[in-house]
């Protein structure tokens, strides 16, 4: 999902070098940053990144992305902090190249999946509704952290083929998720 969205930003990206057009450009990165990477997928992954072996399928993927986020990002925002993304890129790669030296990346084709992004729209959706509860049970005192968290997520037919029980509980940071029919009494 990450992948798809570097890809819909380096078209954007290449639509306003192309255009002259930057209005809203560095909004939207930002925006990216902010809201998908910051509040969502590096919450998500940061455990597999601290916590999984080195070795592990899960951590090496993750390192990969944020490998693809650096370069992308690094390169797409020299033109507006020319002396951070610079520092940034050197300190990967070292002091004898530098990010102005470099030309957008070209994404892989295969990037790029709509089906995959209305998915996890629709999953970023369902989590927002559960982790809103969540907060107010932090809040009203009776819950310490989400991880502390069995959560009962009732969910209808299709949403319930968006991810089972093990990747509820992991995009939620809980300690277990029981999916329920939204439709059932018990949720």
């Amino acid at each position: 999902w990450v992948l798809h969205r570097l890809t819909e930003l380096d078209r954007r990206m290449r639509d306003a070098t192309d255009s002259y057009d930057w209005n809203g450009v560095y909004a939207d990165i930002h925006a990216f940053c902010a809201t998908d990477l910051s509040a969502f997928y590096f919450d998500v992954r940061k455990d597999a990144i601290y916590c999984d072996r080195p070795d592990s399928a899960r951590r090496r993927a993750a390192r990969t992305v944020l490998d693809h986020l650096h370069r992308c990002l690094c390169i797409w925002l020299a033109p507006c902090l020319v002396f951070t993304a610079d520092e940034a890129w050197c300190a990967r790669f070292g002091e004898e190249d530098s990010v102005h030296l470099q030309t957008y990346p070209n994404l892989p084709a295969n990037w790029v999946d709509p089906e995959l992004a209305a998915r996890w729209a629709r999953i970023r959706e369902i989590r927002r509704r559960a982790t809103t509860a969540m907060e107010q049970a932090r809040t009203d005192g009776w819950l310490k952290s989400s991880l502390a968290a069995e959560v009962v997520l009732p969910l209808g037919p299709d949403e319930r083929r968006l991810l089972d029980e093990e990747g509820w509980a992991e995009v939620l940071i809980a300690s277990h998720v029981v999916l329920r029919h939204a439709d059932d009494d018990a949720a």
